[in-house]
């Protein structure tokens, strides 16, 4: 079984981690998602029969534990802008579906629990409705 670390290529946080993994002798694998596309691909083969998900050469349940830490999205490098809008919109698609499709997994941390922690209005939200005093906040796009 194996543990995921998701990252991108310029987390120098990730270098100071594997040291102890291989210390305690656990099999890892360490993807930089800025270099999805060009470095790995990821693959989901659905029939009437099974589910199969891979990424790079790991199949999906063979990963025991993911360690989501700043992934990044590739840059795509096509130089027509509505082909680039695309290809960048389809990679965010498949990106999130491969990510809910492993939910399953122990998370550190899982995505959409990160994005729920950015949004203040949900924070702010939650914190009033268990009780807590917010200050006056106003979010406005003027």
């Amino acid at each position: 079984m194996t543990i995921l670390i998701l990252s991108n290529a310029h987390d120098a946080h990730v270098n100071f981690v594997i040291p102890t993994l291989d210390n305690r002798k656990l099999d890892y694998k360490i993807l930089y998602t800025d270099q999805y596309l060009t470095n790995f691909s990821m693959e989901s083969h659905i029939s009437n029969k099974e589910i199969q998900h891979r990424i790079a050469d790991l199949h999906v349940d063979n990963i025991t534990s993911i360690w989501y830490r700043r992934p990044n999205l590739p840059e795509i490098t096509c130089e027509n802008p509505l082909y680039k809008a695309y290809i960048a919109d389809e990679v965010e698609g498949y990106t999130t579906f491969m990510m809910n499709s492993m939910q399953n997994k122990f998370w550190v941390s899982y995505p959409a629990c990160i994005e729920l922690a950015r949004n203040k209005i949900a924070q702010l939200t939650t914190a009033r409705n268990l009780g807590l005093r917010i200050p006056d906040t106003l979010i406005t796009t003027n």
